[in-house]
């Protein structure tokens, strides 16, 4: 496996981790949702389907499957619009019909998005993620998540499994995804 598909591998399973703990704690009645790891101008770089118990998972219907990539690309392409923003949440839509959605932030090197729960824990989840892989502070990530009164993103850092996660994986972004994002 080359050295950047290992990584996204990595952030991939990182990811999943915090997914199931935000389903078994914080969204029992969700099923799952689509992760979106872009680049700063919010092109695409991996977006994968995250379920609820990769042993056995769940299928979500075909129209959340689609609602669900289609918003978690939107909300990165829409943060990268705004390079002046570190979250999507600061060009958010009160009108449900725009479908303009939190849930999108800015790490040092990469958009980190993700729909499936509500706005706020999507965007608490990649709050997670982004600190979980060192392209993100716990600072900067209490700054983000200020600016949307985000209640949920310290419940869920601060969980038992988060916290264990947290102690085994946080390190810098790799050289190979780094690399990737100069090429």
């Amino acid at each position: 496996m080359e050295p950047l598909a290992r990584e996204l591998a990595t952030i991939h399973e990182i990811v999943n981790e915090i997914v199931q703990e935000v389903i078994n704690h914080f969204e029992p009645d969700r099923q799952g949702g689509y992760f979106c790891l872009a680049e700063q101008d919010g092109t695409p770089i991996q977006v994968v389907l995250t379920v609820k118990d990769s042993i056995f998972p769940v299928i979500l219907p075909a129209e959340k499957k689609a609602k669900y990539c289609r918003l978690a690309q939107e909300k990165n392409f829409r943060l990268g619009q705004h390079p002046e923003h570190s979250s999507s949440f600061q060009s958010a839509s009160n009108n449900e019909k725009d479908e303009k959605y939190p849930g999108a932030i800015r790490g040092r090197a990469f958009l980190y998005s993700f729909s499936g729960f509500k706005a706020l824990v999507d965007e608490a989840t990649v709050l997670i993620a982004a600190v979980a892989v060192g392209d993100l502070d716990e600072a900067k990530a209490y700054k983000i998540a200020e600016i949307s009164s985000n209640y949920f993103f310290d419940n869920i850092l601060y969980s038992n499994r988060i916290q264990k996660l947290l102690k085994t994986v946080r390190r810098p972004v790799s050289l190979a995804i780094a690399a990737h994002t100069l090429q």
